[in-house]
Formats: C-alpha cells, structure tokens, sequence
C-alpha cells in the first residue's frame, strides 16, 4: 500500500512538474499578451471580439471609434452609455475575453478625461494609452493618482511630439507611479529607432508595448509583416525585455492587409507564443 502511494506522490509531483514546463514563456515573466483590435479596425467590435477569441487571445486593448455592431448602435468610445458598457462586460465574460487596455485616445479638456477615467472603472480597464499635449500632463497625473488608474504614453512616427523616447522620459521624469509609456516599436522603426534602444532609454517606465514587425527600418511609408517575417530581430527585443524587468501587456498590432487580416494575426500571435515559450 505504501509503494502504491509513493508511485502514485512521484506521477502527480511529474504531472505538476510538466504542466509548469508547459506554462507559457510570456507567463513566466507577468506579460500579458493582448491584441490591439485596431487589427480588426475594417470590422464591428464584437466581431473583432470573436476573431480573438477563435486566435487565442485573453486580453485586449480597444481603441476608440470602432462600431459596435451585433444590433449594438454606436462605438466604442468611452462616452458610450453604462447600459452598453455592461453588455460589453457581459459578452468578455462569455468569451474569455477582458479589456486591460485602452486607446490611443486624447480627449478635449478636463470634463472629456474625467469623462475617460470613469469609464476606464467601470469597464475595469487596467491602463489608458495616451498622447497628450505637455500642458496636460499634471492635469492627467492628478486623475491618475485620484482613479488609480494608469496611463501610458504612446509614441506615433517622426513629426508627432513623442516619437523620439529621450522626449517621453523627459516627460515622465518625477512623474507618480500612475504614468509610464506605451512604446510602439513599429513607429520607432519608422523613425530609424532600434526597439532595444528605446526600451533601454525608458527602461522603468514601460507599462505596455504596441508590438510590432515592419518591412522595412528606417522607412516612415514602412508597414506591418507578420511577427517573424520582417526586419525586428523577435527573440533579441524578447531578451532584452526580460533582462530590463519589463512586467506588462505587450499589445499585438497589425495594420495591413486589412480586408483579411486573420492569418496574418493568427501567425503572428503563435509565433510570439511558441517563440516565447522556447526563449524566456
């Protein structure tokens, strides 16, 4: 009796043993893999909601403006009404799904953030993703600190404010633990910017990635490639996420082929994965 007990401790001790192997790479570090449903942006919602749902995708990043759809009038921005905010709750929950994510948004004055925030609670949106003028920024560190909610600052390609990363640091410097940066490595591509050199400049404030791979570097007409295919070195910009302590969400985003992007999404989602689980 006591052999078949100790068999029986060592096949459940291997079980656990290989199902923590099993645990996805990007797990390991606290990552969270979204998609930006911008991929979907030539499509409704929610049915971008099923597309990444069908892909694998737990999280999502939602920007606003996308129409609703499935008979829901209006869009996702973020002075819809509560009563279609919980139908939205209601159908992430029947597929899985959460929004940890939101934007690229920039609302006009004091009422249009408050505006923001509130609805950030109540969707149970972890980070706004954000480029707002300088003048804005104590404004929006104090409704951080007052709705404990985070934001990120988002870089967009050369002639935008942001698009070089010395620029966002200066702007977080002394900054409350509510802000930190979005780094979209595609338009630092764009702009001629090695992605680990701007994760090295911002390096304890990154809150979340707009991950992306480009055609071409140094190319502002550049566009996205699925993950693996283009001209981001994948597994180095991984490392060096691992070796700088980044715990976040790294948001999925593609923006071409956009009449039929599903492959494109679904290759790139498995690359990452597979690459992740392999690597890290």
């Amino acid at each position: 009796m006591k052999l078949k007990l100790i068999v029986f401790a060592c096949l459940a001790l291997i079980s656990i043993n290989s199902n923590a192997k099993k645990k996805c790479g990007m797990e390991k570090q606290a990552w969270k893999l979204a998609l930006q449903t911008w991929s979907f942006n030539h499509f409704s919602f929610f049915e971008a909601v099923d597309k990444a749902e069908k892909i694998g995708f737990k999280y999502l990043e939602v920007y606003p403006g996308q129409k609703l759809g499935n008979g829901l009038e209006g869009t996702t921005n973020y002075d819809m009404p509560e009563a279609t905010q919980k139908i939205i709750l209601q159908k992430l929950k029947e597929k899985g799904l959460k929004i940890v994510n939101y934007g690229v948004t920039n609302p006009t004055g004091k009422e249009e953030w408050e505006t923001l925030f509130t609805f950030a609670n109540n969707m149970g949106i972890e980070t706004i993703v954000i480029e707002p003028q300088f003048e804005e920024l104590d404004m929006i560190e104090k409704l951080c600190k007052k709705h404990k909610i985070h934001v990120a600052i988002h870089n967009h390609a050369k002639s935008s404010i942001y698009w070089d990363p010395n620029t966002v640091l200066k702007k977080l410097e002394n900054r409350n633990k509510w802000m930190g940066a979005c780094c979209d490595n595609g338009h630092w591509m764009r702009s001629g910017i090695q992605p680990s050199q701007g994760y090295e400049i911002l390096k304890g404030h990154i809150r979340s990635l707009h991950f992306k791979d480009m055609n071409e570097f140094d190319d502002l007409e550049a566009h996205t490639v699925p993950i693996g295919t283009g001209k981001l070195d994948v597994r180095a910009t991984l490392l060096k996420l691992k070796k700088l302590n980044f715990k976040g969400v790294i948001t999925l985003e593609y923006e071409y082929n956009r009449e039929n992007p599903d492959n494109d999404v679904k290759q790139s989602f498995e690359y990452l994965n597979k690459l992740s689980k392999e690597i890290l």
